[in-house]
């Protein structure tokens, strides 16, 4: 071997043995972390206090005082267990589990819980949703990841801005804008970064989006419309802004120009058939009587969504058997399909609740089988099934009672009286873990 390739090799495992030792080092240090937060954890951390953190994407977070989170507080502490409960909400919308896996630890860290309330997932399965709220999957090693994390750190202060490649929405960033609490100083952050993005991608629709939803976050109607302008400016055929576009005039009372554009986005095939069916549904079209928004969906045999909506118009026309047929045939479709990184993230909940000494309690969506879900929590999970509760409140009735949208299919976000009976729902299982006596206090 020549004296230069001795060379080169000796300094290609002197760096090799270096990235080593900085990973046995960053995973020492992990340890020591996780040993010494561990204490503060789990039964006694909280005398007299049941301290839950819900956990999940915007079927948590939506709703203010109606959200299920809230109702669960009130719900709990209204049955006379010999414990009073507090409930922090932590959902983000439109975050898939990656997003809040990987929050988790600093949360858990900040408000200390007992258990964690966690129900996620569904955004992991929709094609339709914009691909930089979606984070890549996150790496096992420790360098890696610090690495990672570095560069959004970086990416948040400087809002993506520089290198060859110029501006761009860095992955995570919209789930941090709708979690600011509408903090004028980071929503004007986030405006300078979306600004210095479509100054550089004048073409790209998604900026402009951007743009609009830090002005609808900010009150600002007019300039949101303006900017959704731009965005079908861009790209005529964008079904996203053209849905938010008549979204922004039926906000404002433009019934008439809102009919139109709910009317052009249900002739766009791109679009994702539920939030359309809602559309329809909101403006109270004639042509839309009760239950026509399920018929829209397009007939597609390999479609779970098909299947799921097809269910639901059934039992919400009072025919279970049928209804139970097509919500079968869903989730077969659906069971072939959990996406690889759905599994690894559960993976990684049940890791963290075994390292904080948390109680880990995983709540299944409603109409879906809580069968999976046990498969991914792990036999020392509490288990909520939401499956018959809503099977049954929705038998024969107006599902717009139930649920703001259907989203998923055959589910959607919950009203009022959605969130209620999944409040309740967990509510009886918490109770009961504790002591089987107490699952008769809960509200019917």
């Amino acid at each position: 071997m020549k004296p230069s390739s001795s060379r080169i090799a000796l300094a290609a495992f002197g760096a090799l043995l270096g990235l080593a030792v900085c990973e046995a080092l960053l995973r020492l240090m992990a340890q020591a972390h996780w040993l010494a937060w561990r204490g503060t954890f789990g039964a006694g951390a909280h005398p007299g206090i049941a301290r839950l953190l819900c956990v999940g994407e915007s079927t948590t977070a939506a709703g203010g005082r109606s959200s299920y989170p809230k109702q669960l507080e009130n719900i709990l502490n209204a049955s006379g267990a010999p414990l009073h409960f507090e409930v922090v909400n932590v959902g983000l919308p439109g975050a898939v589990s990656a997003t809040i896996v990987e929050r988790l630890p600093r949360w858990i860290e900040k408000y200390r819980p007992d258990a964690l309330v966690v129900m996620m997932g569904i955004n992991d399965y929709d094609p339709y949703l914009d691909i930089e709220t979606q984070p890549r999957p996150t790496s096992s090693w420790r360098l890696p990841r610090l690495l990672a994390r570095a560069r959004r750190l970086w990416a948040s202060r400087r809002c993506g801005i520089g290198g060859r490649s110029g501006p761009r929405i860095e992955s995570g960033m919209m789930p941090d804008l709708y979690s600011s609490n509408n903090d004028p100083g980071v929503l004007g952050r986030y405006r300078r970064c979306f600004e210095a993005y479509v100054g550089s991608h004048p073409r790209d629709p998604a900026g402009y989006r951007a743009l609009a939803d830090v002005m609808d976050l900010e009150g600002r109607p007019k300039s949101e419309e303006a900017f959704l302008r731009l965005a079908l400016r861009a790209d005529p055929r964008n079904a996203a802004a053209t849905l938010d576009m008549a979204e922004v005039l039926m906000e404002e009372g433009r019934v008439g120009a809102a009919r139109a554009w709910f009317e052009r986005s249900l002739r766009m095939p791109a679009f994702y058939p539920p939030y359309t069916w809602m559309a329809a549904r909101a403006i109270g079209a004639r042509r839309y009587p009760r239950n026509a928004p399920f018929l829209l969906m397009r007939r597609d045999p390999a479609s779970a969504l098909y299947w799921g909506s097809k269910g639901l118009y059934w039992l919400t026309r009072g025919h279970k058997k049928k209804a139970e047929t097509f919500l079968r045939r869903a989730e077969e479709l659906r069971a072939g399909r959990m996406p690889a990184s759905l599994r690894q993230n559960f993976a990684r909940l049940r890791d963290l609740a075994h390292l904080y000494r948390v109680r880990l309690i995983c709540v299944q969506y409603p109409l879906r089988p809580v069968v999976p879900l046990r498969e991914l929590c792990g036999p020392r999970a509490l288990l909520v099934d939401n499956e018959s509760v809503f099977k049954n409140a929705l038998l024969g009735r107006d599902p717009t009672d139930i649920f703001t949208d259907f989203f998923a299919g055959n589910f959607g976000h919950a009203t009022a009286a959605g969130n209620k009976l999944l409040a309740q729902d967990v509510a009886r299982t918490i109770l009961f873990s504790f002591d089987p006596r107490l699952k008769k206090r809960s509200p019917p």
